[in-house]
């Protein structure tokens, strides 16, 4: 196993009477070593197949968060900070994490998909806010497009 990277162990509380389970979390390559060494059962191939799914899933989020929600963050960041208002980037981040309803701090868990909501939502505000005269009129004019775009999702996940 540490061929393909150290195992760190941790003990958690598992079962209700509280007795404590220790288990090691293993990297991508030590979990398909793992699985290599068991026989292929039916329950085998299952955990195979979910923990292929699994690291496909999170390599395709690693990468949309590299390729895309990052450079919108930091683009939406640097336009605030262009038109002014310390506190202007703050309330924007405020009003699109209320928009996918996610806690601040909480977007690196979010799923794929509601990540790619943070994407549009930061875009759409970005847009907004060209040629906005203050920090004021550039976060009023994001909230509207922001409303507007959430409203539109809301109504489109709506039974007919």
């Amino acid at each position: 196993m540490r061929e393909h990277g150290s195992v760190r162990f941790q003990i958690a509380l598992t079962s209700a009477r509280g007795t404590p389970q220790r288990y090691a979390l293993l990297n991508e390559d030590q979990s398909f070593f793992l699985l290599t060494l068991m026989r292929n059962s039916d329950h085998v191939v299952g955990l195979k197949s979910r923990l292929v799914k699994a690291f496909s899933q999170a390599r395709k989020a690693a990468e949309h968060r590299q390729t895309q929600y990052l450079p919108t963050y930091h683009d939406l960041h640097d336009q605030a900070a262009a038109i002014g208002g310390g506190h202007l980037h703050l309330n924007l981040n405020r009003l699109i994490n209320k928009a996918v309803h996610v806690e601040s701090g909480q977007r690196r868990q979010m799923p794929f998909p509601d990540q790619s909501l943070l994407v549009v939502y930061q875009s759409l505000a970005m847009k907004a806010m060209v040629g906005a005269a203050d920090h004021r009129k550039a976060y009023a004019r994001a909230k509207t497009a922001i409303q507007a775009a959430h409203t539109a999702l809301e109504w489109g996940h709506q039974s007919p």
